[in-house]
C-alpha cells in the first residue's frame, strides 16, 4: 500500500537503480528517444561499470567536457504493420484455398513494399540543444540521487 502510494516518490530517476554493470543502465529512467548522446566505445565486458569507477576516482559522475551532436533517427512508419496484415490475409486464403483474398494479399504486401522502398522521408535529426537537455537533466538526477 505504501510503495504505490508513494510511487513517484521512490520512482528511480538514474536509469541505474541496482548499481548494474553493463550499458543498457547508463541511460536514463525513462529511456530518451534516442540511445546513447555518444556512442560508448567498449573496452571491457562491462563497460559502464569501469567507466563509472574510472570518472568516480576522478570525484565525478560524467565526463567534465561534454561535446554533443545531432543524433540521426528513423521516422516511425505503419508499412511493417500493413505487410503484416497483408500477409496474414495472403496466409490464411492460401491455407483455405481462397484465391481472391490471396491474390489481394500478396498484391497488398508487394505494393506496400514498394511504396515503402520508393519513399524519401524516412529520417530526422535530435538536435544538438535537446540532446543536451536530456543529457543534463539525467545528470542532474544521478548527482541529486547520489
Amino acid at each position: 500500500m505504501s510503495a504505490s502510494k508513494n510511487r513517484h516518490a521512490l520512482r528511480d530517476r538514474t536509469g541505474d537503480p541496482w548499481n548494474g554493470r553493463t550499458l543498457e543502465w547508463s541511460v536514463s529512467s525513462p529511456a530518451p528517444l534516442y540511445n546513447f548522446a555518444e556512442l560508448p566505445t567498449v573496452s571491457t565486458r562491462d563497460q559502464f561499470w569501469a567507466y563509472k569507477e574510472a570518472h568516480l576516482a576522478e570525484g565525478h559522475v560524467h565526463p567534465k567536457e561534454l561535446h554533443y551532436q545531432p543524433i540521426h533517427m528513423p521516422k516511425n512508419t505503419p508499412a511493417g504493420f500493413i505487410i503484416a496484415m497483408f500477409a496474414g490475409i495472403f496466409g490464411f486464403a492460401i491455407v483455405w484455398h481462397m484465391w481472391i483474398p490471396g491474390v489481394v494479399g500478396f498484391i497488398g504486401m508487394v505494393a506496400t513494399m514498394i511504396a515503402r522502398t520508393f519513399s524519401t522521408d524516412t529520417d530526422y535529426y535530435v538536435s544538438e540543444e535537446t540532446v543536451r537537455k536530456t543529457e543534463l537533466a539525467h545528470i542532474k538526477e544521478m548527482i541529486s540521487n547520489a
